[in-house]
């Protein structure tokens, strides 16, 4: 599915996702993901579903990115003319966990780093692994940073989508979302960007 839409507002307010087919793979087999480990503890709260059964996160396992290897810092050069904040590499599975179950959740939340997300999955997690986004009761459908719920009850889905391997994807992670079904590990390599950014700007005029 891909998204097209003229106004710069509507799509950071409104738009959830975009697929770029035209932005080339990255360098991936070229870079160290293991050199600098952040264990992300911040979404290991609790939350209670539909029904009234209590979930609790999947906790966030990063791995900072270096632009030091040549090939990976002239493609982002070249393509994004290095106008992005932050480079990670994010894992998530149930058997990361410390009490290990069947399967996982991100729970609903924004992000507080960014304001959008440029993903490139390796690994969904899941033939059935979903990221969906969601409306709070009494709340805007753009929340921006760092809003979070306590319970499904109050939630209205918005749209749900399977977000491709080996595609580029842009998230509005301003915009209430989780991801759903996670059974396996879920590899995402995550170029972060602020609203502000001349590359997002450029992309949504």
């Amino acid at each position: 599915m891909y998204l097209y839409l003229d106004s710069y507002k509507l799509f950071k307010y409104q738009m959830k996702y975009v697929v770029y087919p035209d932005l080339p793979p990255p360098p991936i087999d070229g870079l160290d993901i293991t050199s600098s480990v952040i264990a992300d503890l911040g979404r290991c709260a609790t939350v209670t579903r539909e029904g009234g059964q209590r979930v609790t996160g999947l906790r966030n396992h990063r791995y900072s990115l270096s632009s030091q290897n040549q090939n990976w810092s002239n493609w982002l050069r070249e393509n994004l003319g290095f106008e992005y904040s932050k480079i990670l590499m994010s894992h998530h599975g149930p058997e990361l966990e410390i009490v290990v179950n069947p399967v996982g959740t991100i729970i609903p939340h924004t992000d507080g780093i960014r304001d959008w997300g440029l993903l490139w999955v390796t690994d969904t997690g899941g033939e059935n692994v979903q990221t969906v986004f969601w409306q709070e009761k009494d709340h805007p459908i753009y929340r921006g940073r760092n809003a979070n719920v306590t319970t499904y009850d109050t939630l209205t889905e918005v749209y749900r989508v399977k977000i491709p391997v080996g595609r580029w994807t842009l998230l509005n992670v301003g915009v209430l979302h989780s991801v759903e079904n996670i059974i396996g590990i879920r590899k995402v390599l995550q170029i972060n960007f602020e609203n502000n950014s001349k590359v997002i700007k450029k992309w949504c005029s």
